[in-house]
């Protein structure tokens, strides 16, 4: 009676003992899921105790993330070095910047001028800007730039990247392109009256409450012979002033719009003009 009784005790034990084993392997097997029909194991109290575990690599590695880096310590898309202007992922160069653009196919061109007509209803310039007031400035464009008309007898050469534009010093202020957000045209026409056309759509505004609409410069020829063709690349660097007529001068128009005693306009006459690089 005894060892009948003992062999069933020890027979008992055995089964406690399979029992025990396959329900911790099973709760293993889970842990290491992490995650099961969408709970988190790990905030299961005392789950995260079960053998293996804490051995389950997280996904930072037990470093925790910084930034700049992903899980598993693998770099994100800027290397840790957040985007700056100019620069997508990987500090890739974006269409808008010109930083990796070859020198020659950057041309600059300074020039001189003197202001011709002035209209400041409202004095939003105070009076600094005045017929006679000289100014400076320089633009730059690209010279690789693709003709974007079809027309055979009209270039138009559209900018966006922030190394190009427009800018006008004059009376103390400064007219310029906005090189967030540029949109300078260069266009060239060749007919029997030719013209060189520079303008430039989107500007820095004065102020909060003046903006600057447009900054523009227009030469015309009337014997068509300053130009021999729509090309960027054949036109004279810089232009030859004595080859052209400056009846429209360089315009800058700001403040309200369609509303004259809330705007302001200047028109110059160019000088000179020189070649930078």
């Amino acid at each position: 009676m005894t060892i009948k009784t003992c062999k069933g005790h020890f027979i008992l034990l055995i089964a406690l003992v399979l029992t025990a084993s396959w329900i911790l392997g099973s709760y293993s097997d889970l842990a290491y899921a992490q995650t099961i029909g969408g709970v988190d194991l790990s905030k299961i109290p005392g789950l995260q105790n079960l053998t293996g575990f804490n051995n389950v690599p997280t996904d930072d590695n037990g470093q925790g993330t910084e930034e700049g880096q992903g899980t598993n310590n693998v770099p994100t898309a800027d290397n840790g070095q957040g985007t700056e202007e100019g620069q997508g992922t990987n500090n890739v160069p974006t269409l808008d910047d010109a930083s990796d653009e070859p020198k020659s196919n950057q041309i600059m061109i300074s020039f001189t001028g003197t202001v011709t007509q002035m209209d400041d209803r409202s004095n939003l310039l105070y009076g600094n800007v005045k017929v006679g007031t000289p100014l400076t400035g320089e633009y730059t464009y690209r010279l690789p730039t693709k003709d974007t008309n079809t027309d055979q007898t009209v270039g138009d050469y559209p900018h966006d990247r922030k190394a190009f534009g427009i800018t006008v010093n004059v009376g103390g202020f400064v007219f310029k392109t906005d090189p967030k957000n540029v949109n300078f045209l260069v266009e060239l026409v060749n007919r029997d009256t030719d013209h060189y056309l520079l303008r430039s759509y989107n500007n820095l505004p004065l102020s909060d409450t003046i903006p600057i609409k447009h900054i523009s410069w227009q030469l015309d020829d009337e014997t068509g012979n300053a130009l021999s063709n729509d090309s960027l690349k054949s036109a004279p660097i810089p232009p030859i002033l004595q080859n052209w007529k400056d009846p429209y001068g360089l315009t800058i128009t700001g403040g309200a719009d369609r509303d004259p005693t809330q705007s302001f306009f200047v028109r110059a006459h160019i000088d000179s003009v020189n070649l930078i690089s």
